[in-house]
């Protein structure tokens, strides 16, 4: 008997209520389903091909997926089912978007999984697929909706056609609250790296691509960190703790950098948070003090920093320099 958590319209869970699967659901509540678009780093995506004894046999889904099981937050059911169907481990995924299908009582979650696995490693599920294939981003856009099992997928694709979408984009989604936000201290040996710099890449703020580069080239070594803002899975947001900055020529470090947050999530305070998170690790390895450029006005000094400089950017522009003093801690490990 398989059993799931029963959730309201917006997706929140309704405590003290468990739905039997086979058994209809009472009005007005769901049931969570989990799907993940697998896209390789080279720009193809992943094929599963339905076993002929399943529903829509013989047809070819861009998703691995299925229902949550009680207990299971959408990220982790969409791991479980991404390696139960594909033998792919992710421990980052990126939300597209959540659609509701009222006639189903269903509420069905959208990730997107980027990997650089081995293309010819993908393990098949006995009784839920029987075959595989990569496609490029042309052969997906040129399958007819009859050779695709589920709508969402075929949503999706209209999107990628339509250039609603780009090919790391997101549909509609709310964001957890601030207390669910997790923030993550990244070096190129964990598992989101490659998957924050495509992010960073298509990003909507241009410098995102400079990042990405510098990602991509492991530019960042010893205590030099990227540090990602996760809401579920999904990115918030990222910044930089590094030694150099774009002012050459400068006594200061370290710094913070390449700050950005997310469009969904602004005017939440993720910059401050994110700031706080890189001064705090920053203060763990020794430093007393950080600095950070920028040409906004009156923006940096709500957190603290004041400015001590101010130079010609290699572009053309005067940046200022700010400073922040790390507070040192007590022998009782607070803060002076």
């Amino acid at each position: 008997m398989e059993l799931w958590d029963a959730y309201d319209r917006n997706l929140e869970k309704i405590d003290g209520m468990t739905l039997i699967r086979g058994e209809k659901s009472p009005e007005g509540v769901y049931h969570l389903v989990c799907d993940v678009i697998v896209r390789h780093t080279d720009g193809e995506y992943l094929l599963m091909q339905r076993d002929s004894r399943k529903h829509y046999g013989g047809m070819w889904e861009a998703t691995a997926g299925g229902s949550a099981l009680r207990g299971e937050s959408p990220l982790e059911c969409a791991r479980r089912e991404l390696l139960e169907e594909t033998g792919i481990h992710a421990e980052w995924l990126e939300e597209l978007g959540r659609v509701r299908a009222d006639g189903r009582n269903t509420v069905y979650c959208e990730f997107l999984c980027i990997t650089d696995c081995k293309k010819n490693s993908i393990i098949l599920q006995e009784g839920e697929t029987s075959d595989y294939r990569w496609v490029t981003r042309d052969e997906l856009l040129s399958m007819k909706r009859d050779e695709l099992v589920t709508q969402r997928m075929q949503m999706f694709i209209d999107e990628l056609k339509s250039g609603i979408r780009s090919d790391a984009g997101r549909g509609p989604y709310e964001p957890v609250s601030e207390e669910k936000m997790e923030f993550k201290k990244l070096t190129a040996s964990d598992a989101e790296w490659n998957a924050l710099a495509d992010y960073a890449e298509h990003c909507s703020w241009g410098a995102g691509k400079t990042l990405a580069a510098e990602m991509r080239q492991k530019h960042f070594t010893g205590w030099e960190r990227v540090i990602l803002a996760e809401d579920q899975g999904r990115v918030a947001g990222y910044c930089t703790v590094s030694g150099t900055d774009c002012i050459p020529d400068v006594p200061y470090t370290p710094y913070i950098g390449m700050l950005f947050v997310g469009e969904e999530y602004r005017g939440k305070r993720l910059s401050q948070r994110m700031i706080d998170f890189a001064s705090e690790y920053l203060k763990e390895v020794g430093f007393s003090e950080v600095y950070l450029v920028s040409d906004h006005e009156n923006l940096y000094e709500k957190y603290g920093f004041q400015v001590i400089d101010e130079k010609m950017a290699p572009w053309g522009r005067m940046q200022k320099i700010y400073r922040r003093a790390l507070p040192e801690k007590d022998p009782a490990g607070k803060d002076a």
